[in-house]
């Protein structure tokens, strides 16, 4: 190996050593991360792979020595930023507001509220005949 990769663990060297690329599991499980994680660092243009061929789910990627060595070196330089909030908000692409069920809910006075025989929810059918009939 070049003397450009010495500060790179020595697993993930030998991983490389008789391989070009390496797909997204492998590396995820050599960075110590998973799969989801290395995907989002990619999105968010950490760690930069290579595209193989095409998938039906999700495009299969595939990353090089020298990729995983720029990840490393910026993770320890502390540039990466994927956790809390920050992490949401950097690689979301839509705005999701959150609110709770009673954001837009009313009091209600009850005793405002009209009582009429018949009119609620808990009123039987025979109940709704009589007070219709005696109108």
């Amino acid at each position: 190996m070049s003397d450009d990769y010495d500060d790179i663990p020595e697993p993930i060297r030998r991983a490389f050593a008789d391989q070009t690329y390496l797909p997204t599991p492998t590396v995820a499980q050599l960075l110590g991360m998973s799969v989801k994680t290395l995907r989002r660092h990619d999105k968010a243009g950490h760690i930069h792979g290579q595209q193989l061929g095409v998938g039906q789910i999700r495009l299969p990627r595939v990353y090089s020595l020298a990729d995983a060595a720029a990840f490393i070196r910026l993770r320890r330089e502390g540039k990466l930023c994927l956790t809390g909030e920050s992490h949401r908000r950097s690689l979301s692409t839509h705005d999701h507001r959150t609110t709770n069920t009673t954001f837009r809910s009313r009091v209600i006075d009850f005793r405002a509220v009209s009582t009429r025989v018949g009119r609620g929810p808990n009123v039987t059918k025979r109940q709704r005949k009589r007070s219709c009939n005696a109108r």
